[in-house]
């Protein structure tokens, strides 16, 4: 659009038969060629927080200290929202704006704090260098949000018991001078990093590294961003943690035991199979049952089965409670061999009474 400007600025110049007109044109059309100031035509802020417009220019002539030059930002009706002097500046600007740019290095970015919904703008920068104002023609408008967006939360796939987790919480802000608080409700370790994007923003990332357990499944992850001036806003997700497998395993007393198989898997088991120990397959499904058990019935193990595995049991050895003939002996029998007092039979024993 400047581009724009000059040219048909330059077009008038010569088709102008007034050598007055033709100077001043010129003269304007250097002025905007060497004043000139990079301000952003929007920006978003948020309502009751903080601002922070981005101001880059240049100036003809050699480099000036920055004690030779001054900075100055107004309204389109010239009153002053920003000035050294602050007896100039607005009221109900005052004790809100500050200049955070660096001068000396051609940087002329104003803070605005405790932004309100009248701060709409246009604003316009202005420097004096020797005590000579130059006006710039690039203004700033304010989008302004009456309450912040919520944080974009992401957690790595899949999630697995005892594997560890990232999970990244981003925002958007416009004051860098005063950015958003980012925190988790999950003991980890956290990082945080700011970037810089076009037209005045900034977005600022956490990313929480932790070890994943059972206890974690269903349990919502929440990032919490406190803006500067206290808004809140949380953003929440149920972790979905996928389990290894896990047994339990039951014996009844009698003359035919039930070995039972379960898991607290996730996603679910849909598949068992119970084995020997020599490995020879016995049953499928989570429930065997041993009839006319004895004390030398062997071992058996479960191995339960989902979409991302299988795992199996610990051998479990059948113990066989017998009763014998002697009064008041009751004895818990298995596979070791232990000789038995007053009985013809050898067997592992435990004495009950």
């Amino acid at each position: 659009m400047l581009c724009l400007a000059y040219i048909l600025l330059l077009c008038l110049c010569l088709k102008s038969e007034s050598l007055l007109f033709h100077y001043l044109l010129l003269i304007t059309l250097l002025t905007f060629l060497l004043f000139f100031a990079h301000v952003p035509g929007t920006v978003m802020a948020l309502q009751g927080s903080c601002v922070v417009i981005p101001c880059t220019f240049t100036y003809p002539g050699r480099e000036r200290k920055q004690s030779d030059l001054t900075a100055m930002w107004h309204t389109k009706d010239h009153a002053f929202i920003y000035h050294p002097d602050i007896g100039e500046v607005l009221y109900r600007f005052r004790g809100r704006t500050s200049l955070v740019g660096d001068l000396g290095r051609k940087n002329c970015s104003l803070k605005i704090d405790r932004v309100q919904r009248i701060d709409g703008g246009p604003f316009i920068f202005r420097l004096a260098i020797d005590d000579v104002n130059h006006k710039f023609l690039s203004t700033c408008f304010f989008f302004l949000l009456d309450r912040p967006d919520v944080p974009l939360l992401t957690v790595g796939e899949p999630v697995k018991v005892g594997e560890t987790v990232s999970a990244s919480c981003s925002v958007y802000h416009s004051c860098p001078s005063n950015p958003p608080l980012l925190s988790w409700n999950h003991v980890g370790t956290h990082s945080v990093h700011s970037e810089k994007l076009p037209g005045g923003q900034w977005r600022m990332v956490s990313v929480l590294l932790f070890t994943s357990s059972v206890s974690d499944h269903k349990k919502p992850l929440t990032c919490t961003t406190k803006y500067w001036e206290g808004k809140t806003v949380r953003s929440s997700r149920a972790l979905n943690v996928k389990c290894k497998i896990d047994f339990e395993s039951t014996a009844k007393e009698g003359d035919s035991v039930e070995l039972q198989c379960s898991s607290d898997s996730n996603p679910a088991a849909h598949r068992y199979q119970w084995y020997s120990a020599a490995w020879e397959l016995q049953s499928e499904g989570n429930t065997l049952t041993l009839h006319n058990v004895s004390r030398h019935t062997g071992a058996y193990f479960c191995t339960a089965i989902n979409t991302e595995g299988q795992g199996s049991s610990s051998p479990v050895r059948i113990n066989v409670e017998c009763e014998y003939s002697r009064p008041l002996l009751k004895v818990m029998c298995s596979t070791c061999m232990t000789e038995l007092l007053k009985a013809e039979t050898s067997a592992k024993c435990l004495e009950i009474k």
